[in-house]
C-alpha cells in the first residue's frame, strides 16, 4: 500500500508534465513559423517589420 501512495502522485505528476513539456513545445513550433512566415512576406515586399 506504502508503494501505491508513493507510485500515484509520482506519476499523476510526471503525466501533468510530460503534458506541460508538449503543450510548450508545440506552441513554440507554432511561434517559429509564424514568424518565419511573416519574415519572408516581409522580405519579398521589401518591408522592415517593427519590434
Amino acid at each position: 500500500m506504502d508503494v501505491v501512495a508513493v507510485l500515484v502522485p509520482w506519476l499523476v505528476g510526471l503525466f501533468v508534465a510530460y503534458w506541460v513539456i508538449r503543450l510548450a513545445v508545440r506552441h513554440g513550433i507554432l511561434d517559429a513559423d509564424h514568424r518565419r512566415a511573416a519574415h519572408q512576406r516581409d522580405a519579398a515586399t521589401g518591408e522592415t517589420s517593427a519590434q
